[in-house]
């Protein structure tokens, strides 16, 4: 986790990375287009980001090689993305006989291709990736 701010709802999101770099992963409330949080993905694992709160979220992410710490940035095959579907997170409450039960959302994305996948990205450029690493603080201007 590079940073954990604005993480007070029930949703998750799951970040599987099947590509041959590492990845910085920055979900981004649409509303008012903040930063909620950045966190790092290694090749070949996942990680769950909990905590996100109800609302429209997009997600940007930055792959490569060989993190270097002190500019927060990859040094080899830099490559950076956006999600073009906006995903969507709410929480509900139910009473269901005597047990009032809560319901959140959980989505999952994967950072490779995979067969019959219909989610799309875009390019975007090292200055907009960087620009949302600023708010949640995980890098200083």
């Amino acid at each position: 986790m590079l940073t954990t701010g604005y993480l007070n709802g029930h949703g998750k999101l799951t970040l599987d990375n099947g590509t041959s770099g590492d990845a910085v992963v920055t979900v981004i409330n649409t509303g008012n287009d903040q930063a909620i949080a950045s966190f790092y993905v290694k090749s070949g694992q996942k990680s769950t980001l909990a905590g996100i709160p109800d609302g429209y979220f997009t997600v940007i992410y930055a792959l490569g090689r060989d993190w270097d710490s002190p500019s927060q940035a990859f040094t080899r095959n830099r490559s950076f993305g956006r999600y073009d579907k906006k995903m969507s997170y709410s929480t509900t409450t139910q009473v269901e006989g005597n047990w009032i039960n809560t319901y959140y959302d959980e989505c999952s994305l994967t950072l490779h291709k995979v067969p019959s996948g219909n989610l799309t990205t875009s390019r975007i450029s090292p200055d907009e990736f960087k620009k949302y690493l600023f708010q949640t603080g995980a890098i200083r201007p």
